[in-house]
């Protein structure tokens, strides 16, 4: 029994990490951009353009890799929906 709560456990802590994930990178974005803003005058433009860019890139890897895991699943809230189904799959294998 112990288990099955430890899995169901994992499977809310990892849909309440996705689920703050999205907005987890446009805050990523936002920061970098006042970064830049504030650092604009007192370090080369060209050398944060290219960190900006940098952090761009990064930001939309990870996002590309999110989506696959998203999407297809169900209605409603995904990771829910994939919890649940992790606790079902585990309820009928104990």
């Amino acid at each position: 029994m112990r288990a099955i709560e430890d899995e169901v456990l994992s499977a809310s802590r990892i849909a309440t990490l996705y689920r703050g994930a999205r907005p987890a990178y446009a805050t990523t974005l936002a920061n970098a951009a006042i970064l830049v803003a504030v650092l604009w005058g007192a370090t080369p433009g060209a050398a944060l353009t290219a960190w900006y860019a940098a952090v761009l890139a990064v930001t939309l890897a990870r996002l590309a890799s999110f989506e696959p895991l998203t999407v297809g699943v169900g209605h409603g809230d995904p990771l829910t929906v994939n919890a649940a189904d992790q606790v079902q799959q585990l309820a009928e294998t104990y």
